[in-house]
């Protein structure tokens, strides 16, 4: 069973939607896909503000755990870098 677990991924962003929280925080959702399909990724804050410069078509490396919500996996993320 691989939810809960942490993992890397490799991925190009299809979409990227960002929100503020209650307490005025960014938060982002991306659609995320590789040769395998389609994910959701969340990232938060602190995360986030280290990446202010992702944009939709970036590939990057994700370091999170996997997770599901409303019967659908996605990643929480912990660390994202843009690959060159």
């Amino acid at each position: 069973n691989y939810l809960n677990k942490k993992i890397y991924i490799i991925v190009k962003i299809d979409t990227i939607k960002e929100y503020m929280t209650k307490k005025q925080e960014k938060i982002c959702f991306l659609t995320v896909s590789d040769e395998f399909g389609l994910l959701d990724v969340t990232i938060f804050n602190n995360s986030y503000k280290k990446i202010p410069d992702i944009k939709q078509g970036d590939i990057i490396l994700i370091y999170g755990r996997a997770n599901r919500r409303k019967g659908k996996d996605q990643i929480i993320a912990n660390e994202i870098r843009i690959l060159d």
